[in-house]
Formats: structure tokens, sequence, C-alpha cells
């Protein structure tokens, strides 16, 4: 399926934000159907940072408690279906290093379809005896 709308969020990660304790960047957008995400990872992050998304600090990618995304110089993609439609997508981020990283985070879009414009009402015709 293909994108029609893309987002894009900077996810700047300072020293000091720990994986029990992460920054918690908001990524809010328009209500609409994510089709793929894009995380790209800087160079120079060496393992030392990590990165996961979220809605209402509830993990999304990766799904596992205590899991994060952890690469170097890096550009990790998926094709998603079924996630939330909201906009309400957060990144939580942690930062061991001693510079600040900055993660970029993309969602491949698509404009939700809506009911009424699914199929038409049929009104059943009544059967009489």
């Amino acid at each position: 399926m293909s994108a029609e709308r893309i987002f894009t969020f900077p996810v700047p990660t300072s020293p000091g934000a720990t994986s029990a304790s992460p920054t918690v960047t908001s990524l809010a957008m328009p209500a609409v159907d994510v089709v793929g995400i894009e995380i790209v990872v800087p160079d120079g992050v060496n393992g030392l940072a990590g990165i996961a998304l979220a809605s209402g600090g509830q993990r999304m990618i990766p799904e596992n408690t205590g899991g994060w995304i952890i690469r170097n110089a890096d550009v990790v993609r998926w094709d998603v279906d079924g996630y939330i439609n909201t906009g309400a997508w957060q990144a939580l981020s942690y930062n061991t290093d001693l510079f600040t990283h900055t993660f970029q985070v993309v969602f491949l879009c698509r404009v939700p379809t809506a009911v009424s414009d699914l199929a038409p009402v049929v009104t059943p015709i009544p059967i009489t005896a």
C-alpha cells in the first residue's frame, strides 16, 4: 500500500535520559492510517542510545517491556497495519552518551476512508405474505 501523506519528526535525546526514565517526545499528527514507519538512527550512537514508539506511554514498537531499538547509522523500516490512527504517537528515548543524539521518525500514511464511503446503505425490501 502506498503512502498519501508523510510526517517526519526529529527526536533529540540529550545525555542523562535513561531507559528507566526516558525522554518523551510528542509525535502528534492528524488522524491518519499509518502504513509504514522509518526510524533513522544517527551515526555515533554506538549502542548508547535507544528509541521506542508509544501512545499514551504504552509501548507499541517494540511491544516488549524494556525493548528498545538500538542501532548505529541505520534506517529501520516496517510496513505496518492496524496501529492507532488517532495521531497520538510518542517517542520514548534514552541516551547514556556524552552528546545529544537526534533520531528521525517518519510515518508513511494514508487518509482514513470514511465508513460512509465504503458502501451505500441499502434498505431491505419488506417481505409480504
